[in-house]
């Protein structure tokens, strides 16, 4: 009895070839069909009723219990008395087919989820201004609409980020343009502009706008060279700040703090410009220094259902126009026919 369960627990069963040349096995699989008409036959205990329930004719039935008996090379019902009965045989098969059924059947249906974007994984990579400002929103909101859908979210810098994309993790991603993989394909998101960054007690903070003339004799604060937002800033040397006296930091949040506390001011990206009432930002006049934020996924790699519905949830979540991203931050809206390209896996 042991070699059929195993039989049913691989799905198929093995027949060797009569060819003495040939060693290879031939795997003859179960119908599920055939599976689930034997275990209804037994749980009912009648061919005919049986027959009723699964809406087929008795012949078609008894075929298809034919058929299994044919594949294992056992007698599982006997035929000899009037009432329908198991041979020993049987009683192991009919164990382990109603598992293989109820098996199948869990499958079907997760797929059939799956297909309908009910189940699923999104692995979402993005820098952390826009894990901050944008993706809370639209990860709750999902989660409401399609509670089976895991969401896995990974801010990082953008170098790191891109060398993560290009290792093979993440479906989608959202970047700084510049960083992307040559592999990727990528659609437009943002327009993120620098902006001034000061004390709410500072002088220019009464101002709407801000240029390079008037950050004279201030102390700017900046990230250390290497940063994403420092290389922001390198045109501007070219624009009379290279003599102005700087303090420079590692972390952002050290960067911050340091302005909130009135030592100095900063030009940092829109998105990134902070909402509470110790810090202001303000229109830098130069609109040419700014990023474009890109959406990105690696080429080659088909989307799941779930991960497509997620990508038109956030764009369309994202282009609301009640959607708050910071002052400043432009939306590129794409074309329908460009998202779809964006999404598709030719």
């Amino acid at each position: 009895m042991g070699a059929i369960r195993r039989m049913l627990e691989r799905g198929g069963y093995c027949v060797k070839s009569n060819n003495p040349l040939d060693n290879s096995e031939k795997m003859n699989f179960f119908n599920p069909k055939h599976l689930h008409a034997f275990a209804t036959v037994v749980d009912i205990g009648s061919m005919a009723r049986a027959a009723e329930k699964l809406h087929m004719g008795q012949p078609a039935l008894s075929q298809a219990i034919a058929k299994l008996e044919e594949l294992a090379g056992l007698t599982l019902i006997d035929r000899s008395t009037r009432r329908l009965s198991l041979t020993p045989a049987g009683k192991v098969f009919y164990e382990n087919a109603r598992a293989v059924v109820e098996q199948h059947t869990r499958l079907t249906a997760h797929l059939r989820q799956w297909s309908q974007a009910q189940e699923g994984t999104v692995c979402l990579m993005s820098i952390p201004s826009i894990a901050q400002r944008l993706i809370p929103r639209a990860v709750r909101d999902f989660g409401v609409a399609w509670p089976q859908v895991k969401i896995d979210i990974h801010d990082l810098p953008d170098r790191q980020l891109a060398d993560e994309i290009r290792a093979g993790l993440g479906d989608v991603a959202i970047q700084t343009q510049g960083f992307e993989d040559e592999t990727c394909r990528w659609m437009p998101m943002l327009h993120d502009p620098l902006r001034w960054v000061g004390s709410s007690q500072h002088r220019l903070a009464a101002r709407r706008e801000i240029g390079p003339r008037d950050l004279r004799g201030e102390t700017l604060i900046l990230l250390r060279k290497g940063s994403v937002f420092r290389e922001m800033m390198e045109p501007l040397y070219r624009w009379g700040l290279e003599g102005e006296k700087f303090i420079e930091v590692d972390q952002p949040s050290t960067l911050l703090s340091m302005v909130a506390e009135g030592l100095g001011v900063a030009l940092l990206p829109a998105l990134f410009c902070p909402v509470d009432g110790r810090l202001v930002s303000r229109r830098w006049d130069e609109d040419r220094v700014a990023r474009t934020i890109l959406l990105t996924r690696p080429r080659g790699r088909a989307l799941m259902p779930a991960q497509k519905n997620f990508v038109h949830f956030m764009l369309d979540q994202l282009w609301d126009e009640r959607a708050e991203l910071g002052v400043g931050v432009g939306r590129l809206r794409a074309e329908s026919d460009a998202r779809e390209q964006f999404l598709s896996d030719d």
